[in-house]
């Protein structure tokens, strides 16, 4: 008796288990470009840069591994501080339209690799571009 119990529960834990993995895999967001066959840091993630919001802030996808992917995340640039877009002083606005213009150029559309410090008191990621 002692046994059927024993393989009884076997059975529920291996469903219980298969039924979670089910959920995380029906959750993950699909892959559309192969990762790089690279072994980065314990903190460092490919990041498929959406888009770029200013000098200092843009917008990924971060593949966390196993098919994983964070979408739509905020990353700041650790340690820099921009000139900001909006803004009411002209030529604070110009300059920071300008770094925002050559960031756009350096990372927009591509796959780049950023070490994540922690998140910024907005609730944006901060991270450095590797």
């Amino acid at each position: 008796m002692k046994l059927k119990t024993m393989q009884a529960f076997g059975v529920a834990c291996f469903l219980a288990i298969g039924l979670g993995l089910a959920v995380v895999v029906t959750n993950v967001h699909a892959r559309t470009k192969p990762l790089a066959e690279k072994v980065i840091g314990q903190d460092e993630y490919f990041c498929d840069v959406k888009r770029v919001i200013d000098g200092d802030t843009y917008v990924v996808d971060i593949h966390l591994g196993l098919d994983v992917v964070l979408v739509n995340q905020h990353i700041r640039a650790a340690d820099i501080n921009a000139p900001e877009t909006r803004t009411r002083d002209p030529e604070e606005k110009k300059r920071g339209l300008e770094a925002k213009e050559k960031l756009r150029k350096a990372i927009e559309g591509k796959r780049i690799v950023v070490e994540i410090k922690k998140r910024g008191k907005y609730g944006r990621w901060l991270g450095v571009i590797k």
